[in-house]
């Protein structure tokens, strides 16, 4: 079931790469998660995250308004938020594409939190941003609108060269909000809405779904389609398919089967082959849209006990014994009981229960901090859980 292909570069030399027939021929059988879903595109880009990005909604406002305060000089500005040296032939924070003075006149006089909305900045790592085109370089608004103008769900699915190493491909995720460039890690992830709003009333939607792969997919499981959920349970709906496709995308065995075709191109979701494999495999993908969405109800594994400053230092683990650690944020106070799975688990290239912290070092954790850090140690036990009941 192997073969050898000659590959002719322009370069005079040749090499040779070992290719899985076999299961080349399996994967191409299934759809394109990009075909299924036609509007798609990369994450934001801002170019200045420093200024119209932070986790404090309010902070974000007051920055934004120190910035466009027009009894303050351009000078004073620039030179507050960018320091006083440029690159080349541009000031301080301008580039090619913006100028700071300019995008500073057009937004002195408007209501700033009307552009102030929720973006996934990294795994479970949801902040605010200032979104107005002013401001950012590539708002990528034709997709990120969807998720403005209604509730929505979207399929955040990566790029090769995301994942670490010698790691499972492990490149997916899911959001509600706009979704940050960097999500994965250095950029590329493609976003999938799964609604379309209407541009004039902003109010009605339709699936953003290739319909002949719907159908396809009906036909397959003798199930009817419908735009939105109605309780038949004979039909399934758009969040049926994306749970679905979820579902596939976190299952182990999927990922190492299709490992090399992983690592090249976006992927290939096999067609179900009747109406209870895809309700299986839908209902543990919603379940895991939810525990990634911090939508679902999930008993706390962790403590947080020892009275302290609550700043992240100095963040280092220490072995608690039957797979636990204890995850230190400085000197006095510890995270007890947290698994070693949560703890190295990886999304992409990062492991969220480490960059959440790392993220903010230097800070006082809150209340609110704490217990969604418990929380994210939760959900990544849940997640692993749930992978392995997808193969069993």
């Amino acid at each position: 079931t192997t073969d050898f292909t000659r590959i002719e570069p322009s370069a005079p030399f040749y090499f040779f790469m070992k290719r899985d027939t076999a299961n080349e021929e399996v994967y191409n059988r299934g759809f394109a998660v990009n075909t299924l879903f036609p509007l798609n595109n990369v994450g934001v880009v801002t170019s200045r995250d420093g200024l119209v990005i932070d986790s404090n909604k309010e902070v974000l406002l007051s920055r934004i308004k120190h910035f466009a305060d027009p009894t303050k000089s351009d000078g004073d500005v620039r030179t507050f938020f960018f320091g006083e040296k440029g690159r080349g032939s541009y000031l301080a924070g301008d580039n090619r594409d913006w100028k700071m003075a300019d995008a500073k006149a057009t937004i002195a006089s408007i209501d700033h939190s009307q552009y102030v909305k929720p973006i996934s900045y990294r795994p479970f790592d949801t902040r605010y941003i200032y979104y107005h085109s002013a401001m950012i370089d590539f708002g990528r608004e034709k997709v990120m609108r969807h998720f403005i103008e209604g509730d929505n769900v979207g399929i955040v699915v990566g790029r090769q060269g995301q994942v670490v190493g010698n790691m499972p491909w492990n490149l997916v995720s899911v959001s509600k909000s706009i979704i940050d460039f960097n999500y994965f890690y250095r950029g590329g992830e493609l976003v999938f809405p799964l609604y379309l709003y209407d541009a004039q009333d902003g109010k009605s939607r339709r699936p953003n779904l290739d319909m002949e792969i719907v159908g396809q997919i009906a036909e397959k499981i003798g199930l009817q389609f419908e735009e939105e959920k109605s309780g038949n349970i004979e039909a399934f709906c758009p969040m049926d398919l994306l749970d679905y496709i979820y579902g596939i995308l976190h299952s182990p065995s999927y990922r190492e089967q299709f490992k090399e075709f992983l690592k090249v191109d976006f992927p290939r979701i096999p067609y179900p082959t009747d109406a209870n494999e895809f309700r299986r495999v839908a209902e543990i993908g919603g379940e895991l849209r939810r525990v990634h969405l911090m939508e679902a109800s999930l008993p706390l594994v962790t403590e947080f006990n020892v009275s302290g400053s609550n700043k992240v230092e100095a963040i280092k683990i220490t072995e608690g014994g039957d797979g636990l650690c204890k995850v230190w944020i400085n000197d006095e106070q510890y995270f007890d009981n947290v698994p070693r799975v949560a703890w190295e688990f990886y999304i992409g290239g990062y492991q969220p229960a480490q960059k959440w912290l790392k993220d903010r070092k230097g800070m006082k954790l809150e209340w609110d901090d704490v217990m969604h850090y418990q929380r994210i140690i939760s959900a990544l036990c849940k997640t692993n859980e749930l992978m392995i009941k997808l193969d069993d």
